[in-house]
């Protein structure tokens, strides 16, 4: 007797649930484990005695399965699909494959180069009434096929309605529902080759479709119609018709009808109808039951899986397969939007929409390495600029066929230069230089070229000369198969407005010659992008997305240093993208950015974080208009402080961090029940020492030195923080758990730290801690203020859009602060009740003290940490007592604070006698003071607000300038 197969699952939705159900009571395989981070999914497993995972990866490497079903949020479909590829597990991904055609392409690629066996849970197909539709068609009992008729009518109850996303874009019946029956038709009449579509939502006037009505002609002739309305009480639709889910209630109706030349077929009640003899209107028909066999489509699809695994059969619905199946379903959302017919799987609007591309300036290294980068990252295509290609040792050749192999399109081949209104001869060298151009192109095989304004002194102006230049340029390019596209620079000598740049496009009137829009040259001069919305979008060859921080400078400058990803700056990107939404454009969106930071960094981590810019700016978007609209983002948990702050430390160090915490008035309260890990506690602020010798932590001791390892966030859904973050692109994190032992989800952070996820704070104490008992005092520190990371300068706006994009928190305005040995850039983000504030910092200077400390710190890391308090000189007085001793500020900074803001006699010498550092804001006042720092590492502060918001940007300095006296000189070796 062969051993029973060991199946687990990845998300313990409602799906997920009933798979793990069947595997429990199936004789052929045993539930290896259940993967999922919310604490129901936890409870789920523990009630079945599987093992639970926050994370999928930890359950393939620990679990080993012989099989995993992927029952996630569609966006998450991808990542664990590719997964179970790199690892060798052969997948069940339930229905739709992927959220996109483009995402569902690149798992297409990556099955084929694996050769792990992987199969989509459009489960009806296993069913025995859509199996015997098929076998009778292809039988040819019904003639040549001729029309198809489907409904799919049925009244959703209210409450329904009260999950939000089921009320926006995507959560409709198109993109619910009707995949399964768009899927049916597939299989049973073949291949779909157009749609039309009408929506409506006028019964509830959701942002999100009620009703929709369906043209659709399939590849052999046959017409078809698809009616579909969650808003009407009636019986016509697979759920209430084919009795296969007993929680809807049995109708004796059809749902679908195929017609041919011989019969017709009602389907699921499978009456098969024709003439005996003579066909004619005038002689009755015949009614024929076509006999079924009766069975679970979701136990025979278990089987199937099963089989599949062990090699005796072949996928019934293959990943390709289902691709296909999506490309219809976001056909019908495009024709809808448009109006027109539409090809499944063609380059249509809303597929083509969510494409994502990035210019290769936009990174650094050489052109292989930026290409590479892009890939991994999850682009789907590239635009090539002209330096990285002319500086590159490899021809156009080799750089097409790596495209290919990265699975990545080029869009567009980037900048053509002072080309239009110039006089002869060096128009004619113009030309010439042009068709090189088209040369190149066909040999790197990209269709567009893009053409900045000109701004050369030689040029002439005239919108009706450079009308005619284009409209020759155009028939050249015609004659090749390409197009051109026209962008205005905002420092073009005679065109430097998007509407100079149309009129001439207009004028030149050729197919080949067309618009390309930057959102920074539009909105970094301040110019309406109403009248883009006057545009047609098969007129805009391409659109470029930058953002960038508001500066007092000339916009060629800071175009070429200090374009950001949208997001990261101040410009009114969504706006931009409004209007061009109103066009109907449906071609890529590209990220062109010149910026000094990003070519300074890593070109791995610039492409990942413009990746997760537009998946941001996209999901924005989607609820104003649908074209947007991919699988939406998790939403953002409600943040509520910090749970715990975990230092990693040897065993000396962690008595000497022991004795710093006890001055501080903290109190051990805790050891962990098999670690080297101790808990100590003040008010709500929990920190953990962790000195053992294996695991993470000491992992980060051995490349850092002490200091932070880990930071605990208190959140309202730890589950979704965990499915946003994944969706965002951030890197989880698992290490295997004792028994009994808590496992907090948690992903990657700055420095490789590790940033943990607690929705039910004080469970992983009664979980993995033993109390120690000790003397409680009052408790003079109140909880965690802020915490301050340092990170090489490069790194800030990259980190910024990482922690705003996953997390609740709001950016503020970005401070410099002097150090003694150079200027540090600050960056303050908060959450809304300002429980929870980050301080970002960076330097280009390597002398400064937050560079010493990347330097000390080999890499980013927490470099201080404050704490809150009602009494600053009663908490500082006790500590005193303790023995904690604070940093030395100089007298001369006391005389100036007194003449600045008039302090009594008896404050001040408060101050002095304390090293307390002191400032104001309006009516606000704030108090501060410093530890040294420990081993040239980390310090701490402790804070008292009055009324104050800010983080005393004022002495910033002076407590630079105090730390510098006191740390270890540059030059003098560490020992």
């Amino acid at each position: 007797m062969s051993a029973r197969m060991r199946i687990a699952v990845a998300g313990a939705g409602l799906i997920g649930r009933r798979h793990a159900e069947l595997i429990a009571t199936s004789a052929d395989c045993v539930l290896a484990g259940i993967a999922d981070p919310s604490p129901a999914a936890k409870e789920f497993a523990q009630a079945r005695n599987a093992p639970w995972h926050a994370d999928h990866r930890a359950l393939l490497e620990q679990e080993k399965p012989d099989g995993l079903i992927i029952a996630s949020p569609n966006a998450l479909h991808l990542p664990m699909a590719l997964d179970c590829a790199e690892a060798g597990v052969p997948a069940l991904i339930e229905k739709p494959v992927t959220d996109s055609v483009a995402a569902a392409r690149r798992l297409c690629e990556a099955v084929k180069r694996s050769g792990v066996p992987m199969l989509v849970g459009h489960h009806r197909r296993h069913n025995s009434i859509i199996k015997a539709a098929r076998e009778a068609i292809a039988a040819g009992k019904l003639g040549q096929l001729t029309a198809v008729a489907g409904l799919w009518l049925l009244k959703k109850p209210d409450d329904y309605f009260e999950i939000a996303w089921r009320r926006e874009h995507g959560g409709g019946p198109l993109l619910i529902n009707l995949i399964h029956d768009i899927d049916n038709l597939r299989f049973i009449c073949g291949e779909i080759a157009e749609v039309q579509a009408l929506t409506s939502n006028m019964v509830r006037g959701f942002a999100v479709e009620d009703t929709a009505g369906l043209l659709l002609r399939f590849a052999n002739g046959a017409l078809g119609t698809m009616t579909v309305s969650d808003a009407t009480p009636a019986p016509w639709s697979w759920e209430l018709t084919s009795g296969e889910n007993a929680a809807y209630p049995k109708q004796d109706q059809p749902c679908y009808v195929f017609a041919g030349t011989r019969g017709s077929l009602s389907v699921p009640n499978m009456e098969l109808w024709s003439y005996p003899q003579d066909p004619g209107w005038h002689v009755p028909l015949v009614r024929e039951p076509v006999a079924l066999s009766t069975y679970d489509p979701l136990v025979e699809q278990l089987r199937h899986f099963l089989a599949v695994i062990a090699g005796r059969e072949r996928p019934l619905i293959s990943v390709e397969d289902a691709t296909a199946t999506l490309a219809v379903v976001e056909a019908v959302s495009e024709a809808a939007r448009t109006g027109r017919k539409v090809s499944p799987g063609a380059d249509h609007g809303a597929g083509n929409m969510n494409k994502r591309s990035i210019a290769t300036v936009s990174l650094s290294g050489a052109l292989d390495e930026k290409l590479r980068a892009i890939a991994s990252a999850g682009f789907d295509g590239v635009e090539i600029f002209e330096n990285d290609l002319l500086s590159f040792g490899a021809g156009p050749r080799d750089i097409a066929k790596l495209c290919k192999d990265l699975n990545l399109g080029i869009c567009a081949f980037q900048p053509f230069r002072d080309f239009e209104g110039m006089p002869e001869p060096q128009r004619a060298r113009n030309f010439a230089r042009a068709e090189r151009k088209f040369d190149l192109m066909q040999e790197l095989g990209t269709d567009l070229l893009l053409i900045c304004s000109n701004v050369s002194p030689a040029s002439l102006g005239g919108i009706d000369r450079a009308a005619d230049d284009f409209r020759e340029l155009g028939e050249r390019a015609a004659s090749r198969g390409l197009r051109v596209g026209y962008e205005a620079l905002a420092w073009g000598r005679h065109v430097n407005d998007y509407r100079d740049a149309w009129e001439i496009v207009r004028r030149a009137d050729h197919p080949a010659i067309g618009i390309i829009l930057d959102s920074f040259h539009a909105l970094a001069p301040g110019l309406p992008t109403r009248a883009m919305a006057s545009i047609p979008g098969d007129k805009i060859f391409l659109v470029q997305l930058a953002d960038a921080p508001k500066l007092e400078l000339d916009i060629l400058s800071w175009s070429r240093h200090f374009r950001s990803f949208p997001g990261q700056g101040d410009l009114p990107v969504g706006e931009f993208m409004a209007a061009i939404a109103a066009t109907g454009y449906a071609g890529p969106l590209s990220l062109e950015i010149f910026n000094d930071q990003f070519r300074a960094g890593s070109a791995a981590q610039t492409a990942l974080d413009g990746l997760r810019s537009l998946i941001l700016l996209e999901d924005q978007l989607a609820p104003d208009w649908p074209r947007f609209a991919a699988e939406p983002l998790a939403p953002k948990a409600k943040s509520r402080g910090t749970g715990f702050i975990e230092f990693a430390v040897n065993e000396t160090k962690a008595s000497e961090l022991a004795r710093l915490l006890a001055q501080l008035g903290f109190r051990k309260s805790g050891a962990h029940r098999s670690k080297a890990v101790e808990r100590w506690s003040q008010g709500k602020v929990e920190l953990v020492i962790n000195s053992e010798t294996d695991g993470f932590a000491h992992s980060h001791y051995v490349t850092h030195g002490p200091g932070v390892c880990a930071i605990a966030l208190d959140v309202d859904n730890a589950g979704l923080a965990m499915q946003r973050a994944e969706m965002l692109k951030a890197r989880t994190f698992y290490q295997p758990v004792g028994p009994g032992e808590l496992e907090i989800p948690a992903i990657h952070g700055v420095g490789g730290s590790l940033l943990y996820f607690l929705d039910q704070a004080g469970k992983n104490w009664d979980t993995d801690f033993e109390p120690v008992a000790s003397d409680k005092g009052a408790d003079a520190l109140l909880a965690v203020d802020h915490i301050a990371q340092s990170m090489p300068y490069d790194e800030m706006l990259s980190w910024l859009l990482f922690y705003t994009g996953i997390l609740d928190l709001k950016r503020l305005p970005q401070m410099e602060i002097a150090d003694p040995r150079g200027l540090v850039q600050s960056q303050a983000i908060i959450n809304a009740d300002q429980s929870l504030r980050f301080v970002l910092n960076g330097s280009s200077a390597n002398r400064t003290l937050p560079a010493r400390f990347i330097s000390e710190f080999f890499g980013s890391g927490v470099q201080h940490v404050a704490f809150s308090c009602r009494d600053i000189f009663a908490t500082v007085a006790e500590m005193r007592k303790r023995g904690a001793d604070f940093l030395d500020i100089p007298d001369n900074y006391y005389d100036d604070i007194e003449a600045k803001y008039d302090l009594a006699p008896e404050l001040m010498a408060q101050l002095r006698a304390n090293h307390i550092l002191y400032d104001r804001e309006g009516d606000g006042e704030f108090f501060q003071v410093y530890t040294h720092i420990f081993d040239e590492r980390f310090f701490f502060e402790i804070v008292e607000r009055r009324d104050y918001q800010g983080f005393g940007a004022a002495n910033a300095g002076i407590r630079l300038a105090a730390q510098a006296r006191e740390v270890r000189p540059a030059s003098m070796p560490r020992v």
